[in-house]
């Protein structure tokens, strides 16, 4: 198989000066970076890591994060992204240590301070050019999944996943040309990593944005493609309808995490650029289906073409898969699957490789490969037999003139009937009128009006943008507790 880093050290020899990686204050050409992964990897022997190794690593610079990720990638050890709020969850795995600029105190796992003589130290004259041997079913990557439930699951992926995640992904970014990309989701989604890996594999160049703005990136660096999750592209739609910027470069813009709805399709056509992708995928899975925003246009809930590398079913609940345009929960697998990570004991874990992974989604595939994802399986509302997504209820709240964000989730009353709560964040921090709420309601969902409606100042989502609704569910009990005392 063609390596990563095989291919970054190709684009090194082939053209050094162009620049691999952009943040706001910075660029790392492809020279430099080969230079930081050899340094780097001459670090990693020299506190003794080693192939097989699995090793976390919490950097916030965009630029020695990646160069990390590099050379444990040639090093044959496993790596974990790791954002500070998820430090937490490393009890989860058996990890060998944590590289960061910022040790932790407290935790039993080793932590090895990292500084810019990691980076910048001195190389053999003679360089040995490809990778340690491994195997194509060794462990590479460990990602955390997206955890909307408060925890997130660990998925592992293989050298070989990893591999055929390089070709899906270069594939989907195929068209249009494009030669530099701005990328918003961070490198501890899978959405960042793949996208980061494969552009630099591709030899073009990547923009992060993390302490800059995604409009001043394109702005500044010409980039031509944009990858954003829904709810981040959401906010470059507000900027651009407060504060409009002529993107000229742009040509293409990929979103994911969340069925992005057709006002903001249009919206994103009309004010950030015409030529928008649609996507669906998983850690798990990676790319599952994607398409241009106009093909899924008038479908609702489509999220685009199942891709050639995916095998996806339909099934209903007796476990019969049912025909092309029929409901039922999905189930799929793909070329470069990965698998459930689980720590079995202080030392050992164990990869679940089930032959078929299960999204926890709903929805429908059609003749032409067109598949629609119409809700969350565990998410779904039954308020006294009547189902319903709350995504169908977010989207008809969105419309009132004074929300800003809504979440729905349902709740258990006293007798085990299940009713629909929903927390609204106002726009400019207003206080909004839960009568008037109601009426809307009733006019915007007649078969579905909320039992109870609450205003919050944020909701609660993860690093994707999608809403976290145990998290939710909790802040409302204690709000609403707090409510009982005060009335009482």
């Amino acid at each position: 198989m063609i390596d990563l880093v095989e291919m970054i050290f190709f684009h090194a020899d082939a053209n050094p000066d162009k620049p691999a990686i952009i943040i706001s204050e910075a660029t790392l050409t492809y020279a430099m970076l080969r230079k930081g992964i050899l340094s780097v990897e001459r670090q990693l022997r020299s506190y003794g890591l080693k192939a097989g190794d699995r090793v976390a690593v919490s950097i916030v610079n965009a630029i020695g994060h990646m160069t990390l990720i590099c050379a444990l990638h040639r090093a044959g050890i496993t790596s974990v992204s790791v954002d500070p709020p998820q430090i937490e969850f490393l009890d989860d795995m058996v990890i060998d240590a944590v590289l960061t600029n910022a040790p932790v105190s407290g935790t039993p796992v080793r932590m090895i301070p990292v500084d810019e003589s990691w980076f910048n130290g001195e190389l053999p004259a003679a360089i040995e050019r490809y990778s340690q041997p491994r195997e194509g079913d060794q462990i590479c990557r460990l990602i955390f999944s997206s955890g909307t439930t408060g925890r997130p699951k660990i998925i592992a992926l293989t050298f070989e996943a990893v591999q055929e995640r390089l070709i899906s992904y270069s594939i989907r970014m195929s068209t249009p040309s494009w030669d530099r990309l701005v990328c918003m989701p961070g490198l501890s989604t899978n959405y960042g990593y793949c996208f980061a890996i494969t552009t630099l594999w591709l030899g073009r160049t990547i923009c992060f944005a993390y302490d800059a703005t995604a409009r001043q990136l394109i702005l500044a660096h010409q980039a031509e493609m944009l990858v954003a999750s829904t709810h981040q592209i959401t906010d470059i739609v507000k900027g651009q309808e407060e504060g409009f910027l002529r993107l000229e470069t742009l040509r293409s813009i990929h979103i994911g995490g969340a069925v992005a709805y057709a006002p903001l399709n249009a919206r994103i056509r009309l004010m950030v650029c015409n030529l928008l992708y649609c996507g669906y995928g998983s850690t798990e899975g990676g790319t599952v289906a994607y398409a241009p925003a106009e093909s899924v246009y008038g479908m609702d809930r489509a999220v685009g073409i199942v891709a050639p590398w995916i095998e996806i079913q339909v099934f209903d609940d007796d476990k019969n898969v049912v025909d092309y345009g029929k409901p039922g929960e999905i189930r799929l697998r793909a070329l470069g699957q990965g698998y459930r990570y689980t720590k079995t004991s202080p030392t050992e874990y164990q990869v679940d490789q089930t032959e078929w992974f299960y999204p926890g989604d709903q929805g429908m595939v059609f003749r032409n490969g067109m598949l629609a994802v119409t809700g969350r399986i565990n998410e779904i509302i039954n308020r006294g037999g009547t189902k319903v997504s709350p995504e169908t209820i977010e989207e008809a709240l969105k419309k009132h003139p004074k929300v800003e964000d809504v979440a729905v989730v349902g709740m258990l009353d006293e007798i085990g009937i299940e009713q629909i709560w929903v927390a609204v964040r106002s726009r400019g921090g207003e206080e909004i009128d839960i009568g008037n709420m109601f009426d809307f309601c009733r006019e915007a969902t007649p078969m579905h009006i909320p039992d109870r409606i609450f205003q919050v100042k944020d909701i609660p989502r993860n690093r994707l943008g999608k809403i976290s609704r145990e998290t939710l569910k909790d802040e409302l009990k204690t709000q609403e507790k707090n409510l009982a005392l005060t009335v009482r």
